[in-house]
C-alpha cells in the first residue's frame, strides 16, 4: 500500500512532518508518506480521508494500492498508430492487480496477452509499461 497527503491547510510546521518523519512512517506503516501530486495517475484509491489538528493545520490521507503504469506512446505504435485502441489497452492495463499481473508475465517472459475489441495484443513490461513498485 502506498501512502499520498494532500496538505488542505498548511498550518504551522505541517508541510515538513512528512518529510522529517520518514523514519518512523517506515516503522509504523513500513512505507514513506508522498506528497499526492507524486501519485501514479492509475493507482486505485483504497481510502481517503481527511484530518484536522491543533492551530488550523489540515491534511487528506490517501492510500492507495500500486498499478501496471500504460506507457501510452509505446502502447499508440502497438495499436498502429490507433489512439483510442491505446487508451483502452491503457485501462486494461491500470485495471489490473500488480501481483497477479507480475507473477503472469514472470511465467511468460515478462509478457502479457489480450484480446481487446476484436484484436489480440503482447505487451511486454519496461516496453509497453512499467510496474509502480513502492519506493
Amino acid at each position: 500500500v502506498e501512502f499520498y497527503y494532500a496538505i488542505t491547510s498548511p498550518g504551522e510546521g505541517l508541510d515538513k512532518v512528512f518529510s522529517t518523519m520518514q523514519d518512523f512512517f517506515l516503522g509504523a506503516i513500513a512505507t514513506v508518506p508522498k506528497p499526492a501530486s507524486e501519485r501514479q495517475a492509475h493507482s486505485v484509491t483504497l481510502a481517503s480521508e481527511g484530518y484536522e489538528l491543533g492551530e488550523g493545520a489540515a491534511f487528506t490521507a490517501i492510500l492507495a494500492r500500486p498499478a501496471v503504469v500504460p506507457l501510452k506512446s509505446a502502447l499508440q505504435q502497438a495499436c498502429g498508430g490507433d489512439a483510442e485502441a491505446a487508451d483502452n489497452l491503457a485501462v486494461w492495463l491500470a485495471s489490473l492487480d500488480l501481483e497477479r499481473t507480475k507473477a503472469l508475465a514472470a511465467e511468460q517472459g515478462g509478457k502479457v496477452g489480450v484480446h481487446l475489441d476484436g484484436k489480440s495484443y503482447t505487451l511486454q513490461a519496461e516496453e509497453h509499461f512499467k510496474w509502480n513498485n513502492i519506493a
